[in-house]
């Protein structure tokens, strides 16, 4: 399931991430990712085999939040660049084009509780 191995991608970081803290964080609350559309998973179902994923880590308890980024290219015809709807150029109408960042999948944000409680 690819939603799994995906959570599971998403977790190795964080915790890379969460090491790199000084002083570390009591816990982690939550952790914002965007994935580049159109991105073949399922957020929601991310979301869920995050649940099951984090169980037993410093993650634990933690709450996923993975949004799909708009969809960007460039086309190969007139040059324009843009965000893409409906897989045609946004100006000329072509299909020539050439898309970004599909396979992204980008940590955007820790939200984690300190000895401070922020």
């Amino acid at each position: 399931m690819h939603e799994t191995s995906m959570s599971q991608s998403i977790l190795r970081v964080v915790l890379a991430e969460l090491q790199r803290i000084d002083p570390p964080p009591l816990r982690l609350k939550r952790v914002r990712v965007v994935a580049g559309s159109p991105h073949p998973v399922v957020p929601d179902h991310v979301v869920s085999a995050w649940a099951t994923e984090v169980q037993g880590t410093p993650a634990e308890g933690s709450v996923l939040e993975l949004s799909i980024a708009p969809m960007r290219g460039r086309c190969t015809a007139c040059g324009w660049q843009g965000e893409i709807a409906g897989f045609a150029c946004g100006s000329c109408g072509s299909l020539d084009l050439e898309i970004e960042g599909v396979d992204t999948v980008r940590l955007e944000a820790l939200e984690v509780e300190d000895a401070a409680g922020t």
